[in-house]
């Protein structure tokens, strides 16, 4: 265990922060649930003679967002048009061959639970308890000022909250974060009406971002 926030438990996991220079896109989750921190270990099991850049890539491949959560976010990816800016066949190959092109992590680096080991589901406490406070600002601002040329999408808003946080302390630069994704959990009731509501202006901005880049790749 790593501490604990009135009824928040924070454990540790096999979360490899390594920063990946190559990334183009850094997707930002609210911290890892039970589920990928149960994959992560398994990974970490399976594969103790990895150099912390395989075991990166191993994650971002088999964990980062594994599961109905990865369905829902290609699907939202691909809608706002990402694989053709990227000139790939779908978002989905940024999961499998196109690995190099994305960096994956959390707001919370390591695992939240709540009582009974349920998962953080995100609220103001992100930036208002000095634990997570100082998990945003030791874990999450250096990782992300460590690849300053990458696009930041962050899930939802508590893991925009703790982005926007990064950036008003001075880590990154705002301009970096892309606005209004909601987060692929298929436990997000909203997540439809947040990405339609949002959908015209992540797309500028996406355009904005890679259109004159593109041809770089």
């Amino acid at each position: 265990m790593i501490g604990r926030v009135k009824s928040y438990t924070v454990v540790y996991g096999p979360f490899s922060e390594v920063p990946n220079p190559q990334a183009e896109i850094i997707f930002v989750g609210l911290t890892p649930g039970l589920s990928q921190l149960k994959r992560a270990s398994q990974v970490a099991r399976n594969n103790p003679t990895f150099t912390p850049e395989e075991h990166a890539d191993a994650l971002r491949r088999k964990v980062a967002f594994a599961g109905q959560m990865r369905t829902n976010l290609v699907a939202m990816l691909d809608e706002l048009g990402l694989q053709r800016l990227l000139r790939v066949r779908s978002t989905a190959d940024l999961f499998d061959e196109q690995s190099h092109r994305i960096f994956t992590t959390s707001a919370l680096r390591y695992p939240v639970f709540r009582p009974g080991w349920k998962n953080y589901s995100g609220n103001r406490a992100i930036v208002t308890e000095p634990l997570f406070i100082e998990m945003l600002e030791t874990l999450l601002g250096p990782i992300l000022a460590a690849m300053p040329l990458a696009l930041i999408i962050p899930f939802g808003p508590s893991a925009s909250a703790g982005v926007l946080y990064i950036a008003e302390c001075g880590m990154i630069d705002e301009s970096r974060v892309l606005r209004g994704f909601p987060h692929p959990s298929p436990a997000n009731g909203w997540r439809r009406r947040t990405f339609k509501e949002n959908e015209q202006s992540m797309k500028d901005r996406l355009g904005k971002w890679f259109g004159p880049a593109v041809n770089r790749y």
